[in-house]
C-alpha cells in the first residue's frame, strides 16, 4: 500500500469518502502516481468480492433520474473506482522566461469488468487554493466528479479514446503554419473537449508516457504548411536542418499558380550545374558568391521596405500580405534607380536557383527529407509535415526579409550539407485487406508515418501499444465506442471526424476502430521500433 494512503482506496465501499488532495513533490511524475494506484486497486479486486461491495453513493449527484441507469450499469458489470485529486508542477519551458506552474488534477480510475482493463479520466487545470478547498468537501465518486466538473466548465477528458486536437495558426511571411502538436514561445496547440480547450503540454506533462512515450517534450510534431499562392512571396526559405528530420505528404495544389497540377519543391542541387564545376569544393565556393552577390541586394531592398514599414506603422519583423509587399515594391520602383535595383535582384536571383535542384510535385506526392538537404517548398503547394519536435534550421537563402532572424546560415550550412537530392524510398506495405490499405511511407530514427486509404464502409482497427497521431487528409471516419467503454460517454467522446482533424491516440487504449464513413485518406504518425525499444532499455 501507499505510504501516503490514509484511507481505503476504494470508493465502491458502503461508508462515506470525501475526495483526497495529494501534493507531489517537483520531481514526481503524475502518471507514476496514478499507475501506483492502478495496481493497487488490481491488486484489491483480485481479493475482493467487488460485486458484493460496489455500492455507489448516488445522493450527491444534481440530476439523480438521469444517472441511474448509468450507475446500475455500472454496478452490474462489477466495475470499480478510485477517485482523487493531485497537485503538481509543469514547468511551461514554451514561455519567455521559463514559467513553473502548479496544477491541478481530478481524476477517476475505473476498472472494466475485465479486471486488467482501466480507464483514466481528469480534469487538469491550474492551481486555486478556493478549488483545493472546496474538492476535499465532495464525495470521491467517478459520477460526482463528473458533475462538479460540468458545473465548474472543467473539461472532463476520457484518456482511453482519441483526443481531437486543436491547431493553432503561425503567421509567416509566405503564408502560415497550422501547428497540431507544436508547443512553442510563438504558439501553443490544445486538446479539445467539446466546447473548451485544454493546452497539450499540461496533458503531456500529465500523463508522459501514454501520450508522448515518456517524452513530454518529445511528441512528434504535426503541422500543415501553407503558402501563399503567389510566386517569390509564397517561396519557403531554402534551408537545411542538423538534426530535425520531416517528411511532407501534399494535399493540395493551387489552380492559380500550377495550373497544370503540378507544383515543386527546391530540394538539394542541381546536377547538371555542379558538373560545370571540377569538384563540388568549387561549386560550393561558387555557389556561396552567388548567393551573398544576392543578399547585398536583398538587404538593399529591405532597408527600403522597412522604412515604408516605419511610414506605415508597421513592425519591421511583422508577417505581411503578399498585395501589401507589392504595393511597397511599386513605391520603390517609381524611382529609376530603384527600379534597377529590383531588375538586379531578379537576374541575381535566378543565377542563384541555377544551382538548386527543383523537384515537381502533385497531390499525394511524399517527399522525405533526411538531415543536411536543402529544401524549399514552392508557392501553392500546401503539404502535411511530421518531423521530430526540433525547431532548429540553417538558412541558406530567401527571397524576402527574413522576420525570425538578422541573418543568413549559408556559410556554416556549406560545411557540412549533403548537396544530392535524397532518393525517395518506395512505400512498404503493411497491409491491404476488407477495403483498408496500409503503407509505411516514411521512417526515421524517432518516428515512423503510414499512409492509409480506405474505401467506404470498411472498418480500421489501430493497436495502441504506443501512442499514435491520426490525420482524416480526405474523407471522414466515425470512432467505434467499445460496449465496455460506452459506460463512459461523458467528457470528450467525439466519435466523428472529417477532413483536416487529427487526434491523439493515448497508448494503453487497446484496439480502437473507426468506421469509414466515405472512402478517405488518412496519415498516422508513430514511434519507430528502435524507440519503442529504447524507451523499453530505459524502463
Amino acid at each position: 500500500m501507499h505510504p501516503r494512503y490514509n484511507r481505503s482506496l476504494f470508493c465502491f465501499y458502503v461508508e462515506f469518502f470525501v475526495l483526497n488532495v495529494y501534493q507531489l513533490a517537483p520531481h514526481e511524475c503524475p502518471e507514476d502516481f496514478i499507475d501506483a494506484r492502478i495496481r493497487d486497486l488490481l491488486a484489491s479486486l483480485r481479493t475482493t468480492d467487488v460485486c458484493a461491495a460496489n455500492h455507489l453513493d448516488i445522493s450527491t449527484i444534481d440530476t439523480p433520474v438521469k444517472s441511474i441507469g448509468r450507475v446500475d450499469q455500472f454496478l452490474s458489470s462489477g466495475q470499480a473506482e478510485d477517485c482523487f485529486a493531485i497537485v503538481f508542477g509543469h514547468e511551461a519551458y514554451y514561455c519567455d522566461p521559463i514559467k513553473n506552474i502548479s496544477l491541478v488534477a481530478v481524476v477517476a480510475i475505473s476498472c472494466l469488468a475485465s479486471m486488467d482493463d482501466v480507464v483514466i479520466e481528469a480534469s487538469v487545470m491550474p492551481y486555486s487554493a478556493i478549488d483545493i478547498q472546496a474538492l476535499t468537501a465532495i464525495s470521491a465518486r467517478r459520477l460526482t466528479l463528473f458533475d462538479y466538473a460540468a458545473q465548474k466548465s472543467w473539461s472532463w477528458i476520457n484518456f482511453s479514446v482519441p483526443l481531437l486536437l486543436e491547431p493553432v495558426f503561425i503567421p509567416k511571411s509566405w503564408g502560415q503554419e497550422i501547428w497540431y502538436t507544436g508547443i512553442e514561445q510563438r504558439g501553443c496547440a490544445s486538446i479539445r473537449i467539446q466546447d473548451q480547450i485544454v493546452p497539450l503540454p499540461w496533458l503531456l506533462s500529465f500523463l508522459p508516457n501514454r501520450l508522448a512515450a515518456g517524452n513530454a517534450r518529445g511528441l512528434t510534431l504535426l503541422k500543415v504548411l501553407d503558402p501563399l499562392p503567389d510566386e517569390v512571396f509564397g517561396d519557403l526559405y531554402f534551408e537545411m536542418h542538423t538534426s530535425k528530420e520531416e517528411v511532407y505528404l501534399v494535399t493540395d495544389i493551387d489552380a492559380g499558380a500550377w495550373p497544370s497540377g503540378r507544383g515543386g519543391i527546391q530540394l538539394g542541387f542541381c546536377p547538371r550545374k555542379r558538373a560545370e564545376f571540377g569538384n563540388d569544393q568549387l561549386f560550393k565556393t561558387d555557389y556561396l558568391c552567388a548567393v551573398n552577390a544576392y543578399k547585398e541586394v536583398r538587404i538593399a531592398l529591405d532597408v527600403l521596405m522597412d522604412k515604408l514599414r516605419h511610414t506605415e506603422g508597421i513592425d519591421l519583423y511583422a508577417p505581411v500580405s503578399a498585395l501589401q509587399q507589392q504595393s511597397w515594391l511599386a513605391v520603390i520602383a517609381q524611382d529609376s534607380t530603384h527600379k534597377e535595383l529590383l531588375l538586379r535582384e531578379q537576374q541575381l536571383r535566378q543565377y542563384m536557383y541555377s544551382f538548386i535542384a527543383m523537384q515537381p510535385l502533385q497531390r499525394g506526392d511524399v517527399v522525405k527529407i533526411p538531415c543536411h538537404v536543402p529544401h524549399a517548398l514552392q508557392h501553392g503547394v500546401r503539404t502535411v509535415e511530421f518531423q521530430n519536435q526540433s525547431y532548429e534550421r540553417q538558412i541558406l537563402s530567401f527571397a524576402q526579409k527574413v522576420l525570425t532572424q538578422s541573418h543568413w546560415d549559408t556559410e556554416l550550412a556549406l560545411e557540412s550539407i549533403i548537396l544530392d537530392a535524397p532518393v525517395q524510398e518506395l512505400f512498404q506495405l503493411l497491409r491491404d485487406e476488407a477495403g483498408v490499405k496500409i503503407e509505411r511511407v516514411a521512417s526515421f530514427e524517432l518516428f515512423e508515418v503510414r499512409r492509409i486509404s480506405a474505401v467506404e464502409n470498411s472498418v480500421l482497427q489501430l493497436n495502441t501499444d504506443s501512442y499514435q497521431l491520426l490525420m482524416v487528409i480526405h474523407g471522414s471516419i466515425s470512432f467505434v465506442m467499445s460496449e465496455q467503454l460506452g459506460l463512459y460517454r461523458e467528457g470528450n467522446a467525439e466519435n466523428s471526424f472529417s477532413a483536416g482533424q487529427a487526434m491523439l491516440l493515448p497508448a494503453g487504449s487497446g484496439i480502437l476502430s473507426f468506421n469509414i464513413e466515405v472512402e478517405c485518406l488518412l496519415l498516422l504518425a508513430l514511434p519507430s521500433a528502435l524507440a519503442k525499444h529504447q524507451l523499453k532499455a530505459e524502463i
